[in-house]
């Protein structure tokens, strides 16, 4: 499965590719992928959003998964907790996904098929993100 997931706020501190967040997102990622029986098979990240090439073992598992590593990202990043509420929301769209056949050496970077319904779709532009 190819997931996709969106912040314009991710900028500047709060980017994902800044070097405290890309550290403590790939650990999120890791320990939430082994909680929920999930494979990370490819994680892309462009800064303002993280594509990830999962495989996943049932949709209840896919479900907890998203939802924990969402809402956990979300604060490890901006620091937000239950005393301390985001003013906005801090991802634009619900996580976008598709399933894709399960090929040795599927990549998201390669397939431009994804990347131009994304843009299409005004999800993002990856002219403007980072590579």
């Amino acid at each position: 499965m190819h997931v996709v997931l969106h912040s314009d706020q991710a900028k500047g501190a709060w980017s994902f590719r800044h070097h405290k967040n890309w550290k403590r997102i790939s650990e999120i990622l890791s320990v939430q992928a082994r909680r929920y029986g999930v494979q990370l098979r490819e994680v892309v990240n462009g800064g303002d959003h993280l594509q990830l090439v999962l495989k996943i073992k049932n949709r209840e598992l896919f479900n907890s998964f998203i939802r924990s590593i969402s809402g956990i990202i979300a604060m490890r990043v901006t620091g937000a907790a239950k005393t301390r509420a985001l003013k906005e929301k801090f991802w634009d769209f619900r996580p976008w996904s598709r399933v894709v056949a399960l090929i040795r050496k599927y990549s998201v970077q390669a397939d431009q098929t994804v990347q131009k319904y994304l843009v299409e779709a005004k999800i993002f532009n990856f002219k403007e993100a980072p590579a």
